[in-house]
């Protein structure tokens, strides 16, 4: 007899592998993850969230899911079609932040560092409005030939260097969490 508590999790594994082979698959979680926004270190994919609220089928859907594409991390490795390069933790961000290879303003960061301009409108750092309220200048650094960290003083965003898309983001107290 096939059941929704059989025919959802099996769905949802099977979705877990398929999303890994077409690099777009992504880890579920309820609630606010640490890595949430960021590109997972080990697994190298992104995560999800499904909200605050619990209703209690998470259970079949976000678990298989989750398995399946630990399974093929496990099996072939990292999640294809995401940033595969260096991945410095906050603490080495930070200290790596110390010593800056260079400052740049947005427009030389955009050109030099090849940081795609959409990648860094999210954290507004787009000039329109009040330029004071804006940061002047970035604080980059290079880690090897794979990252990119731009710190405006507020925010570390790190960058795949090839395709100028930021995989992490570590703001704030520069403390690590």
């Amino acid at each position: 007899m096939t059941t929704p508590f059989l025919i959802v999790p099996l769905f949802s594994f099977a979705w877990g592998i398929g999303t890994y082979f077409s690099g777009t698959a992504h880890m579920w979680t309820i609630g606010r993850h640490l890595s949430l926004g960021n590109l997972d270190p080990q697994l190298r994919c992104y995560w999800r969230s499904s909200g605050c609220i619990v209703t209690g089928a998470e259970l079949f859907w976000q678990v298989p899911n989750n398995a399946g594409i630990r399974l093929m991390v496990g099996n072939f490795g990292p999640v294809p079609g995401h940033y595969h390069g260096k991945y410095p933790t906050r603490a080495d961000t930070w200290s790596l932040l110390e010593n800056p290879d260079k400052t740049l303003t947005l427009e030389e960061l955009v050109v030099e560092s090849k940081v795609r301009k959409l990648a860094i409108d999210p954290r507004g750092w787009e000039w329109t409005g009040e330029k004071k309220d804006k940061p002047q200048k970035f604080k980059v650094v290079d880690v090897g030939n794979d990252c990119t960290i731009v710190d405006d003083g507020r925010w570390a965003c790190l960058f795949d260097r090839a395709s100028g898309v930021r995989f992490a983001t570590y703001g704030g107290d520069r403390s690590e969490e």
